[in-house]
């Protein structure tokens, strides 16, 4: 009856068709005919026709082609009937229903009896459907459609209302055209309105138009896109008196043409008639199939100015009708399909998103990840082909058959299930979470928001307790059905109404009702609800309520209670992830751990959803640390020592290997990883969604989880409870870093980068969080822990990836020609040579550690020797994979397969002899021959080789080894290049922050750089004996007043170089980088070089100093070191009429550090014998001040001002204190800067401080203030004072911790002043006013007014108020605050 899918794929010649019809075909082998209709532009549809009708069945068609013209080419693979008179637009009539209209209006032939449609949209007979008061020989007018044989299908000039009364009998119940009958039917009351006003968008897709001089309205598709060359224009028209249909939509017929092939729909007005026709072009009328009563009937109706459906006129009235054909909805069709055992698993898309899960005052914003979901509850079949045949009474069901659902069983059955499903695939199949399973319910991002799981008729979609169906003796059945017997829902799922309910993997309990990211439910059993396991989506035996989508089993209902008990009627949907949202590990049937993975350039493992809870502890520990066991609260009374206690026992229950964070791993998941949004607590930065502190805390510690979430979908890494990390905090490995923060302390405790350390034995306030490692090792007893699997791999016996020698990534092809450290021959190495003397991979060249991270790295040739010496080698096939089950002198093993390698030869290019040989890479190149290294040998029929060597070329897979014997130093350093400054010994030196050194080696010492830190310049530390981190500020140059100018003022020039004999730039170097950064002429710079040579620096009068410039290019400096430069080149001042040094440079521009020497203060005030006053000059000079962009500082006005001194820094709390005797300060400290001071209490300090210097201070203008923020004459017209970076120039509301900061912390201005942006608002002599637009000089403001200006920003507010040219006003005279202080003038004379 079907014709199946043929392969073929290929062009089918030229079709001639017209009006619907094939004219000629001249047929493909392997394709029937094509007839016409619709066609996609892809290469490969899918079309089912039924042979009998010759009606499509249904199809895959998802992007239509126009309507054909002579002469097209069709690309298609199969056969294509369709329904001569089906229009191509798709139009939604119901909110899961779609219809497409037929080619015209319905007409009658009397004298042939025949029924069909227009040949065209707009055509209407009108007028002559009468003649002469009796119906003509073709109509297009009929009354009411009813069973009543006066006048079957309204084809009567009769007025008697009773003629037409009865059951409606659809016109689409004849045969129309060629089409057999009930091929097309009539809209109901309810559909026509749906159209105008329910569908997406509807009332952009109609409006009234005219075409070709006829008068209609138009309805556009769903998905409609005006087509190029045409407007449309929605709504109906106007009305002028007794004109009709005053439109902008009026179409030529070419016009139309291009309209009509975009799927448009014309119905035109065609009038009405009672004897005779009336209104004809100025009405439409176009009956529904529902009746109102035995006088009414509903119809479209529209005159000109509106649309609407009426039942206001009489059965016998004459209307037009359009019929409308269903649109066949396609099969699903599986995103991906798996055969296991010969039987098939079929899985659909779930795209992420974000949705409202629950309901009432349960509901809460969700977001989840991609993921696909079984398309059916797993049937029997399924079952059987992974677990073997259903054994009478192991389960609570019997076998109904293969594609029953398979119910009976328990939730811990299924995890067994699942865990044996993913041996056998190597895939990542589990149990839903709760979350995911409504969000796929609903439909997804497709959801249409029904009652049910794909409807609001639950009849629709599912069996419950009451669907009645009777056996052959008539009793009810009480059984589920086979699997996907009714409809799906919006992503093409079966079932998830009804059927059988579906077992989810949360435990029962409340909502959290913060925002979730892939949210796992409670973390632990909660003896509040009366049952543990959590079930979805009702069954057989249901009410309907319990079948919605958003049923939730409430608390205190008798249910199931126990993982390990099976119910008739409860069964299991498979959810298979590409990338595994969490992962999670069960330690009892009440007890499991919850971890989210953390992968990044430099991170690759699981970390704790939650911190370890006293529930946790204690099954672990046999232990009660004074709470119940069932108590979800976290561990907050542990020491670092008892945490190495509670993880190694937790391994040895596991097999696992769990450990603590490292302090970055730790930083860099609650930052949120690769998602990171950048908060400043974990997950917000509202600290009260995502954190218990002492605000919110009410004095204790809370359960977990009941926050919101940070983007990983990790909890309560703000607050609650401190946490251990791995590392050291001192360098005297006197304790470890805790990070967090607890619900004890401040919020700026919480914060993500705040740190402190503890003792190993310190316990108050702090527990723990786990991580596991994504890559598994087994402990053979070796020296070296070995991995699970290969490189490159998910499973032991995965082959995994291939690689050369020496490279850290895999490739298409391993040839000399493509081979990293060669030149191209098997002839010259140009790393690991004889030259070098390397004969061991660095770590950075080392596959294994680059792509794994950590302790991780290819083992060494001894190691691979020693797994090869001390090892049992037995041949075993593991799922049709030939290799080896090695097992270590503790009994314990690995399986390695023949994996075969990759080779380009005389051969061919790529996967040679899998099965037959395998060849694994060692770290160890062969000394003799430096082409060469070692590798073990494996053979399926003369076993292991042992260790042999190739050539280095070749790609070899890569068994990994972890280096428990090592220790990971991490130093965390301000400059981009982590180990600038350090040199490494005792160890490997790994490239980016971390060195991997042996135990109780001394691994560090410093050189060339002095630091703010744990380090001088040439110690070393000693005896690191645990994983360390160091957080160390490198500054490059020693101590002093320079500033380093920002590297992005770089800009590199590649083809300059320069003449040795002339200073000319002439012509590209390709051995060298040229660098040119913007200077200021009259200061003094100076240059290092952290990596890379540095061979010269010129000064010159631009950035292209290879034209003509007033300016010769001069060398002034160079520093030279056997060739590598590291150091400071000299000093050197910037002749005037120069604005760019060319820094000749090897290295990188990240390696390149230039300063500029801060100018000395013009003038030292001493105030006494231990304090002083630092006065930086103000050069005069004229500047726009002001902001004509911003209402704040408009408009922007010429102002000239004179010589001045201004503060080189903030007024601080020492001087205050020194000329007060009081300090009123908030924030307490010698060196920060005075607050809480009003404006009359700085009159009264500056008029002190003159008495006791003799000298005339005052508070600065608004204009002296602007022009030194500005850099004065030295200006680069930067966006706040001193930089274009605001974190280098100012403390504000995001990095200041809600405080004030030392002075001069931050990076000066162009002047050398300090901190005229952030830290704290800063008072100016001047009353508040409007600026105006006249020229001043030196103007002293208004002087009165309600309150004074303050400038500058502080500590809490945003960086637009730490621009310039930004003014503020907020206290009177006598008004003070923690944000403000104020900086002083001296007048020069």
């Amino acid at each position: 009856m079907f014709l199946a899918c043929l392969a073929v794929v290929g062009q089918v010649n030229q079709v001639w068709w017209s009006k619907g019809r094939v004219l000629h075909v001249n047929p493909v082998a392997g394709i029937d005919s094509v007839t016409f209709g619709q066609f996609v532009k892809a290469d490969t549809f899918l079309i089912v026709i039924d042979r009998a009708s010759r009606r499509i069945v249904y199809d895959t068609i998802d992007e239509h082609v126009p309507g054909m013209v002579f002469h097209d080419t069709i690309y298609t693979t199969h056969t294509v009937y369709l329904e001569p008179g089906r229009r191509i637009g798709v139009f939604s009539v119901a909110k899961d229903r779609q219809v497409s209209f037929s080619q015209g209006n319905l007409q009658y032939v009397r004298n042939q009896d025949v029924w069909k449609f227009a040949d065209q949209q707009y055509e209407y007979i009108g007028a002559r459907n009468v003649k002469d008061g009796q119906l003509a020989n073709k109509i297009d007018l009929f009354g009411w459609s009813a069973d009543n044989t006066t006048a079957p299908f309204g084809v009567s000039t009769s007025t008697n209302n009773a003629d037409y009364a009865g059951e409606f009998v659809d016109w689409g119940v004849n045969e129309i055209n060629i089409d057999a009958p009930n091929t097309w039917r009539t809209l109901s009351k309810d559909e026509w309105e749906y159209l105008i006003n329910k569908r997406d968008n509807a009332s952009q897709l109609y409006g009234a138009a005219c075409v070709n001089g006829i008068n209609g309205v138009m309805f556009m598709p769903d998905d409609w896109v005006c087509p190029d060359g045409v407007i449309f224009v929605s709504g109906m028209a106007t009305k002028k008196g007794s004109e009709y249909y005053q439109t902008q939509n009026n179409y030529s017929l070419d016009q139309w043409a291009v309209l009509e092939n975009s799927g448009a729909v014309f119905l035109s007005a065609a009038g009405r008639r009672v004897k005779d026709p009336v209104n004809i072009n100025e009405y439409g009328n176009y009956w529904s199939n529902s009746i109102k009563d035995d006088h009414y009937s509903h119809y479209l109706a529209y005159p000109s100015d509106q649309i609407y459906v009426d039942a206001l006129q009489f059965l016998y009235y004459g209307r037009s009708v359009r019929l409308v054909h269903d649109t066949i909805v396609p099969p699903p069709v599986p995103c991906k399909t798996f055969d296991v055992n010969g039987v098939e698993f079929n899985m659909m898309c779930v795209e992420g998103g974000t949705f409202t899960m629950g309901a009432g005052s349960d509901a809460h914003q969700v977001t989840l990840s991609d993921y696909y979901m079984a398309q059916s509850e797993l049937t029997q079949v399924q079952w059987e082909a992974v677990m073997g045949k259903i054994e009478k009474g192991k389960y609570a069901i019997e076998k109904y058959g293969d594609n029953y659902p398979m119910s009976g069983i328990s939730l811990m059955q299924c995890q067994e299930f699942v865990d044996r499903l993913n041996e056998l695939t190597g895939l990542h199949f589990r149990i839903s979470t709760e979350a995911e399973w409504e969000y796929a319910a609903r439909g997804g991002v497709k959801s249409k928001g029904y009652k049910y799981a794909g409807s609001d008729d639950i009849n629709e979609v599912a069996i419950w307790n009451g669907t009645v169906r009777l056996d052959e003796n008539g009793k009810n059945i009480y059984a589920p059905e086979p699997v996907m017997t009714r409809k799906p829902n919006e992503l093409g799922i079966y079932d998830m109404s009804g059927n059988v309910a579906e077992w989810v993997n949360d435990w029962n309990g409340e909502f959290n009702l913060y925002p979730q990211i892939n949210p796992t439910g409670p973390t632990t059993y909660t003896t509040t609800y009366s049952h543990r396991v959590h079930y979805r989506g009702g069954c057989w035996t249901f009410p309907e309520y319990k079948c919605e989508v958003t049923f939730k089993q409430p608390k205190n209902v008798p249910s199931i209670t126990d993982p390990n008990r099976g119910f008739n009627g409860i069964g299991l949907r498979l959810v298979l992830s590409d990338e595994e949202p969490f992962k999670m590990v069960y330690l009892n049937d009440s007890t499991r751990i919850v971890l989210r993975p953390v992968k990044g350039e430099k991170y690759n493992c699981y970390i704790g959803e939650t911190e370890v809870t006293y529930a946790l502890w204690n099954v672990v520990m046999g232990t009660v640390l004074g709470v119940e066991e069932t108590d979800n609260k976290p561990v907050s009374r542990v020491s670092w020592d008892d945490c190495q206690k509670f993880i190694a026992k937790l391994n040895e229950l596991t097999g696992l290997h769990f450990r603590l964070p490292t302090e970055a791993e730790w930083e860099y998941a609650a930052r949120g990883g690769s998602r990171s949004n950048g908060y400043m607590f974990a997950g917000s930065n509202d600290i009260d969604s995502v954190g218990w502190y002492m605000i919110n805390s009410d004095s204790t510690d809370h359960c977990v989880a009941q926050l919101m979430s940070n983007e990983l979908g990790i909890y309560d890494m703000t607050g609650n409870v401190w946490e251990w990390c791995q590392d050291y905090y001192d360098v005297n490995q006197t304790m470890h870093v805790v990070k967090s923060g607890s619900w004890f302390d401040a919020a700026t405790t919480c914060r993500i980068d705040a740190r402190t350390g503890r003792a190993a034995n310190y316990k108050s306030l702090i527990g723990l969080r786990l991580v596991l490692d994504i890559h598994q090792y087994v402990d053979l007893g070796l020296s070296v822990k070995w991995a699970t699997f290969n490189l490159g791999a998910s499973a032991p016996e995965e082959y995994g990836d291939y690689f050369a020698w020496g490279e850290v990534e895999p490739k298409d092809e391993y040839s000399w020609e493509n081979y990293k450290w060669g030149d191209g021959t098997a002839s010259n190495m140009t790393k690991y040579n004889e030259k070098d003397g390397l004969t061991t991979l660095k770590l950075e060249d080392d596959a294994a550690h680059v792509n794994w991270g950590g302790k991780w790295r290819m083992p060494t040739m001894e190691e691979a020797k020693e797994l090869y010496d001390k090892c049992e080698w037995n041949p075993e096939t593991r799922d049709g994979i030939d290799g080896y089950r090695v097992v270590g002198p503790n009994g314990n093993s690995i399986f390695i397969p023949i994996a075969g390698f990759y080779n380009k030869d005389q051969f061919g290019n790529g996967l040679q002899q899998a099965n037959v040989n395998a060849y694994y890479w060692t770290k160890t190149r062969t000394s003799n021959l430096q082409n060469e290294a070692y590798d073990l040998g494996l053979n399926t029929l003369q076993g292991a080789y042992g260790i042999v060597f190739n050539t280095r070329r070749l790609g070899f897979p890569i068994r990994a080894v972890y280096d428990d014997n090592v220790v990971i130093l991490t130093i965390n350093c301000t400059t981009e290049d982590a180990g600038v400054g350090f040199h490494y010994s005792g160890g490997y030196h790994v490239h980016g922050n971390s060195v991997m050194v042996k135990k109780g080696a001394s691994p560090l010492y410093q050189v060339a750089a002095t630091k703010e830190g744990y380090l001088s310049q040439g110690d070393t530390l000693h005896n690191i004996t645990k994983d360390t981190t160091l957080n160390i500020t490198l500054k490059p140059f020693s101590e002093g007043t320079w500033v380093k100018i920002d590297n992005s003022e770089f800009t590199k020039v590649e083809s300059y170089y320069v003449s040795k004999k002339t200073g000319q730039f002439v012509g590209p170097h390709s051995n060298w980088n040229y660098f040119y950064a913007p200077v200021v002429p009259g200061e003094t710079y100076r240059v290092c070089a952290n990596a890379g040579q540095l061979a010269a620096i010129w000064y010159a009068a631009s950035n292209a100093p290879n034209q003509a410039d007033s300016i010769r290019p001069k060398k002034v400096a160079c520093s030279e070191n056997g060739g590598i430069v590291r150091y400071i080149a000299e000093e050197f001042t910037i002749p005037e009429g120069a604005t760019y040094l060319i820094i000749n440079h090897a290295g990188e521009d990240k390696n390149l550090i230039i300063e500029r020497k801060v100018p000395d203060p013009c003038q030292v005030v001493r105030v006494n014998d231990t304090l002083s006053i630092n006065m930086m000059c103000v050069e005069g000079g004229t500047f726009m001040m002001g902001d004509d962009s911003s209402d704040n500082a408009s408009p922007a006005h010429q102002v000239t001002l004179s010589d001045y001194y201004i503060g080189q820094t903030e007024v601080t709390q020492a001087l205050w204190t020194a000329v007060m005797g009081t300090n009123p300060s908030k924030f307490s400290g010698n060196n920060l800067p005075v607050e809480c001071v009003s404006w009359e209490d700085c009159q009264l300090f500056v008029q002190k401080l003159s008495e006791m210097t003799g000298l005339h201070f005052r508070l600065p203008t608004e204009a002296e203030w602007e022009f030194a923020a500005r850099g004065g004459v030295k200006s680069r017209g930067y966006k706040y004072v001193g930089s274009d970076d605001v974190d280098s120039v100012a403390w504000y509301g995001v990095n200041s911790e809600q405080k004030t900061h030392s002075i001069a912390g931050k990076k000066p201005n162009e002047l050398g002043i300090y901190d005229m942006s952030g830290n704290v608002w800063e008072w100016c002599q001047d009353w508040h006013e409007p600026y105006t637009a006249e020229a001043k000089e030196n103007p002293q403001g208004a002087k009165e007014g309600e309150k004074p200006v303050i400038r500058g920003g502080c500590w809490h507010y945003n960086p637009i108020q730490c621009t310039p040219t930004y003014r503020y006003s907020y206290y009177d005279r006598t008004g003070s605050g923690s944000s403000t202080g104020f900086r002083i003038v001296l007048d020069i004379k």
